[in-house]
């Protein structure tokens, strides 16, 4: 069972990774903090994901409780996911915005 916790844990943490995490600078970005600043919110951010993986390898045993918390952290994946796909090319990392901002809403 905890093999199949980690293979899932794993699996999301590559998703959230790829949709959540992608601190590329896009064309047309424009800095609204300093770089810094944004330097430092990525390295706390991945920071974060290496402690979550590390918690991940060292669980002994998987109760229920473990499990819930992967149905949260999965639905935030799915919510990540679903943004970033949403925004687009509008996607930006934080402390990021586009110099000229064009997104068009359908109603």
């Amino acid at each position: 069972m905890t093999t199949l916790f980690q293979i899932t844990s794993g699996t999301l943490v590559a998703f959230f990774l790829y949709y959540g995490m992608d601190v590329r600078r896009k064309d047309g970005a424009a800095d609204f903090v300093a770089h810094t600043w944004q330097t430092l919110m990525k390295l706390c951010s991945f920071s974060l994901v290496g402690g979550f993986v590390w918690v991940t390898l060292s669980v002994p045993e998987v109760s229920a409780s473990d499990w819930l918390d992967l149905a949260i952290m999965a639905s935030g994946t799915v919510f990540v996911t679903a943004a970033k796909n949403a925004l687009g090319r509008a996607h930006t990392f934080t402390g990021q915005s586009l110099a000229v901002f064009r997104m068009m809403c359908a109603s």
